[in-house]
């Protein structure tokens, strides 16, 4: 392959000041993001009971009741009452909501929560998929 010179430009004084004033342009101050104090769950209006959690699943379609059981170090049982099923019948994780008893379902997550935050953010996230679809 041949490279042809065709010719060289020489840069306006405009042009040359403007790149130049680009190059001294203050940037915003940075700073170190925070994080959040309050666990998610917390933030939610969530209650705990020792190792059992209590509130509303909340999403911009609405809010479910649920709760969270911690049964091991990596172990959570997630439940919700009265889940949207028409919508979420339509959702990939359909077969993750299975029936229990007096209007409660059973949520299993395929992947394992590392928290209670964890398994509320999961369940709150494929209810609003599942209206998005």
């Amino acid at each position: 392959m041949s490279i042809t010179e065709l010719g060289v430009r020489v840069l306006g004084a405009a042009l040359v000041g403007a790149i130049k004033r680009a190059g001294e342009r203050p940037h915003a101050a940075s700073g170190q993001v925070t994080r959040r104090k309050l666990p998610y769950w917390q933030e939610r209006g969530w209650e705990r009971d020792g190792e059992h959690y209590r509130g509303k699943f909340q999403t911009d379609y609405g809010a479910f009741i649920g709760h969270v059981q911690r049964r091991s170090s990596k172990h959570y049982e997630v439940f919700i009452l009265e889940p949207p099923m028409e919508q979420i019948k339509k959702h990939k994780h359909s077969s993750c909501f299975q029936p229990r008893n007096q209007g409660w379902w059973h949520v299993h997550l395929s992947r394992h929560p590392q928290d209670a935050s964890s398994a509320i953010m999961a369940v709150e996230q494929v209810i609003t998929e599942a209206y998005e679809q």
